[in-house]
């Protein structure tokens, strides 16, 4: 972790380290959410909004630079490598050992992650392993080799080496092959192999440090949670924290934790003041080191132990009240752009304690460096920006109070020739809708409703978009105006989050546990909640149940449960009876809801949109002189997708018209853009 590269890795060669080659390190942060959010499962069509397409598009980039420079030949090793291993693993673990050829195989594999030094190409090794059913295959092995299974023999053991070293080096950089570990039931061995070593600790330091690395190295994962609550992890590591003779297992025990341990098993922590000390202590002596390094534990790898403690409320007062602002300060001031990354992140998760907000705001050196980061460029200013943003929370909240009150309390006032000028617009207004029926009703519909400035906002995590965006589709064809960051979000993020909440009518807050331990969700949620927003729960992540703030958020409110996708269209019909009429669109601003059946009756039938055939299209595209080479292949329903398409990601939309309808003339452009507007 941290700035010591080599603390990704293990060597197996060399037993006893001291500043080390432990825990691996973590690459991953939470930029990298996003990433794993594309690994879920789409059950609905969405439309891919700008910002998805331009981050697609800078990590399509970036993937074809790392394969350019990337030797394909180690991919190829590797799935030959795998594929021998599968090959020998049935024989291998029905007589418990592991065969010479195989042993061979793993160390293989073991050089080639130190072959390559990129973090990219090794991540591509890594989930080369995982595609190749490489947890299974770990997973067999390390259950056929254990000593109740096989003969404790100095061969065997240096065979279980092997795989751990493997596992603990390529779970650190492979989310997929985390993922594969926990699924083929690995940490359930693992915490046996540190159960049965437990009890002579001081002789089976490496065996049991390779181990609780592994599942460090996993815990950062919140899929992965799941799998390590199921194989009891809490169990074996609780009792490691009071291992004061081994300093290094209780670090890495309490670094595991830190990522592990709910608000319901919190008191494991709080209960124990020495645990969240011994960070501190760490971390003192880390930052006085040259290489911000003590006993091989970077300050980076301590304060993301520290911010990992802090998402549990009754942990950020003890962080702050044990001393943790002056370092913090001095890290966010004088660290690399990884510790003051993570160093901000902190500050912004303690600030969500109101005891710890007046202390932080009192302190005017690290106020002055937020303020300096939230003025500059870069990745820091979006982090110092929602610290500060949560810090002065309450002044926002007055403001708009005020604002409201102002508004109460001076109602607009007409004089009679105001009243008669709104008579005369009104007729006006009346009159144009008759005349000019072909209007696009979906615009107009859409301006009036932005008028109104009522809308459904959907808070969620990026991990559950594809939920989020379905159920946004569902609302938005029922009428409904709908707000979501994927879609509306301009300039400032928090300004455009703030915009949102106070303009909504409804945030339906989308439940999960990596939403409750997000600090940006956890602002946005807070804010509607202190602000007495409509807030109705959806849970979105089968199992999950609130705690801590969002337990309290939810409080006795009805929840509804989005997460068995097969009950979908149940749900919505449930949620929609909810929401009732708020936040509808309304089709005329003056006149109220007009009866759009009897409004267009008057003109002969015609078939929708959505029911062309390739015949009415190439018709509607004759008629608009619009050329298209492969326009006559559409439908109704993909050209009305290509209208969507042009508001909702017009970057890609005009790729796709140029590179795949061949529209490259601007005159041709213009027209085909004036005739999807005008589609009824």
């Amino acid at each position: 972790m941290g700035s010591s590269p080599s603390r990704s890795t293990v060597d197996i060669a060399t037993p006893n380290r001291s500043r080390v080659t432990l825990i691996g390190s973590s690459q991953r942060n939470e930029a990298t959410s996003s990433e794993r959010s594309k690994r879920g499962k789409s059950f609905a069509l969405s439309i891919p909004s700008a910002k998805m397409l331009a981050m697609a598009k800078a990590q399509g980039a970036r993937r074809r630079r790392i394969f350019a420079e990337y030797p394909e030949q180690a991919v190829s090793l590797v799935t030959t490598i795998m594929n021998q291993l599968n090959e020998n693993l049935e024989e291998d673990t029905e007589d418990n050992v592991m065969s010479a050829s195989s042993k061979e195989s793993l160390e293989r594999l073991y050089a080639l992650f130190f072959e390559h030094r990129q973090t990219e190409h090794r991540k591509i090794l890594g989930d080369e392993i995982a595609a190749n059913k490489g947890g299974k295959i770990f997973t067999k092995y390390m259950k056929s080799l254990s000593p109740r299974n096989s003969e404790n023999s100095e061969y065997r053991k240096e065979c279980v080496r092997i795989l751990k070293s493997n596992c603990w080096n390529y779970c650190d950089v492979s989310d997929d092959f985390a993922l594969a570990l926990g699924r083929s039931g690995c940490f359930r061995i693992l915490v046996d192999d540190i159960k049965r070593n437990m009890d002579d600790l001081s002789n089976n330091t490496d065996d049991i440090f390779a181990s609780i690395s592994i599942l460090h190295n996993c815990a950062k994962l919140v899929d992965s949670l799941v799998y390590l609550n199921d194989a009891n992890v809490l169990d074996v590591l609780v009792p490691l924290l009071k291992a004061h003779d081994q300093l290094v297992i209780k670090m890495v025990a309490i670094l595991t934790v830190a990522y592990i341990i709910e608000e319901k098993d919190n008191h494991i922590i709080s209960a124990d003041d020495n645990t969240i000390q011994c960070i501190l202590l760490l971390l003192q002596s880390a930052i006085a080191e040259p290489d911000n390094t003590s006993h091989g534990f970077s300050a980076e790898e301590l304060v993301s132990g520290l911010m990992h403690l802090a998402s549990n409320d009754k942990n950020k007062a003890v962080i702050v009240n044990k001393g943790a602002l002056p370092m913090l300060t001095e890290l966010l001031k004088e660290g690399n752009e990884k510790e003051r990354s993570v160093t901000a992140k902190t500050i912004w998760e303690l600030a969500f304690s109101n005891e710890n907000k007046r202390k932080i705001l009192d302190s005017e050196d690290l106020m002055d460096i937020l303020r300096g980061l939230e003025a500059s460029k870069g990745p820091l200013k979006q982090i110092a920006s929602g610290a500060i943003w949560v810090l002065e929370e309450d002044e926002r909240l007055n403001t708009v109070e005020s604002t409201r009150n102002i508004s109460r309390s001076s109602p607009p006032r007409h004089s009679k020739s105001n009243k008669r000028k709104m008579a005369s617009v009104k007729e006006d207004m009346h009159e144009k809708q008759i005349l000019d029926d072909d209007i696009n009703s979906e615009s107009s519909t859409e301006w009036r409703a932005a008028s109104s400035g009522q809308h459904i906002m959907i808070s969620y995590q990026w991990a559950h978009q594809n939920i989020a965006i379905r159920i946004k589709d569902e609302l938005e064809k029922s009428g409904y105006r709908v707000w979501i960051d994927t879609e509306s979000m301009g300039g400032s993020t928090l300004q455009a989050m703030a915009d949102a909440v106070e303009k909504s009518a409804i945030v339906l807050i989308c439940m999960s546990r990596s939403y409750k331990r997000s600090r940006n969700c956890r602002t946005e949620a807070g804010y509607a909640y202190k602000l007495q927003k409509d807030l109705i729960p959806i849970r979105v992540a089968r199992g999950y149940d609130p705690d801590g703030w969002l337990g309290a958020l939810q409080e006795a409110k009805l929840y509804f449960d989005f997460s068995d996708l097969p009950e979908f269209d149940t749900m919505m019909h449930k949620l929609k009876k909810e929401i009732g009429d708020k936040a509808k669109i309304v089709t005329d601003a003056i006149d109220g809801p007009r009866n759009i059946a009897k409004q267009h009756s008057a003109h002969p039938a015609r078939a929708r949109v959505e029911d062309w055939m390739s015949k009415e299209v190439r018709k509607w595209a004759s008629q608009n002189n619009v050329q298209a080479k492969t326009l006559s292949s559409f439908d109704g329903r993909t050209l009305l997708f290509l209208r969507k398409l042009s508001c909702d990601a017009p970057e890609f939309y005009y790729r796709f018209v140029y590179d795949q309808l061949g529209v490259t003339a601007l005159s041709s452009i213009l027209n085909l853009n004036e005739a999807l507007e005008a589609l009824d």
